[in-house]
């Protein structure tokens, strides 16, 4: 069942598996447009308790004023921008699980891409793909939200995500149990791993513990390429989209700090051009508890 008009429609029209939809089907699904909504509230809460001591999470000022533009949507250089927020209950109205991430569309290359998802199933409820299936939905609310920008009209539609670096215990070189669990879902869902000398990537605008703004946290980039229920991820990407992925980040990021986004803008776009191949091969994630972490997700 579903809370409210705008969620059912989402999930009316999305393109979902079978097993999908039965999952949905046993929570309620509610679109949160405005801060002053109820839920808004314990959603930030669920997500600041995970990812505000990471200092992967706007402060809650901030993620409000980006909430409350969902019928205003920021726009920068073209690109129009708006942040959508999911919130998955039980019946008697329990969290389940919080979803929230930049949607852009960008008219002239009719690109819609979902760009620094957050995402929070609580423990109770994981294992039932219920996170991967949020993200997804996502970029079908911001493409809603977008409409009057013309986000129906889509020709491409991109999934821009991030890992944080995974750091090996020395002793036995084993990687965190909750970390691996995340590169694997990413792994089964679809997405893979851009080179990182091909597109560095950093949070920007992220909340300090003590206030302020945090300095930029150096990630590493997943792509899922297309909006379909496909779980097999892609084995390559054109420049061109990557150059699109850099130009909605930049749009997506410049009302934080103009001047960090810019130099993260300009940064992206010389990688971009020195890789040497064109289309750019992509890193496999694991998608196995029996397969290896890859040197590539880890701390140098």
């Amino acid at each position: 069942m579903h809370a409210n008009e705008a969620a059912a429609e989402i999930v009316a029209t999305a393109p979902l598996y079978a097993d999908e939809r039965a999952a949905l089907a046993r929570y309620r699904l509610q679109l949160v447009t405005s801060s002053r909504d109820r839920q808004f509230d314990a959603a930030y809460d669920a997500l600041a308790a995970y990812f505000g001591t990471r200092g992967q999470l706007e402060a809650k000022a901030d993620l409000a004023r980006l909430i409350d533009r969902a019928q205003d949507p920021l726009v920068c250089d073209g690109v129009a921008v708006v942040r959508p927020l999911l919130m998955l209950t039980t019946s008697d109205s329990q969290p389940v699980a919080v979803a929230e991430r930049y949607v852009a569309y960008d008219p002239l290359s009719r690109v819609l891409s979902g760009l620094d998802a957050n995402l929070l199933v609580l423990p109770a409820h994981r294992g039932a793909r219920i996170g991967p299936l949020l993200e997804r939905l996502l970029i079908h609310a911001g493409r809603r939200l977008l409409a009057p920008s013309g986000a129906l009209r889509c020709t491409s539609g991109l999934e821009l995500s991030d890992l944080e670096p995974l750091s090996r215990r020395a002793a036995a070189d084993e990687i965190d149990a909750d970390a691996r669990r995340r590169v694997l879902v990413w792994g089964r869902n679809g997405y893979a791993l851009i080179p990182p000398d091909v597109f560095p990537l950093s949070l920007l605008g992220m909340a300090a513990s003590g206030g302020g703004m945090a300095l930029p946290v150096p990630m590493r980039a997943i792509l899922r390429i297309g909006m379909s229920a496909q779980r097999q991820p892609a084995a390559h990407v054109e420049k061109a989209l990557l150059r699109t992925l850099a130009q909605h980040l930049y749009a997506a990021h410049a009302w934080a700090d103009a001047e960090a986004a810019q130099v993260e803008y300009a940064r992206q776009l010389d990688c971009i051009a020195a890789a040497e191949s064109d289309p750019v091969p992509l890193l496999p994630l694991p998608q196995r508890r029996t397969d290896a972490i890859p040197d590539f997700l880890c701390l140098a």
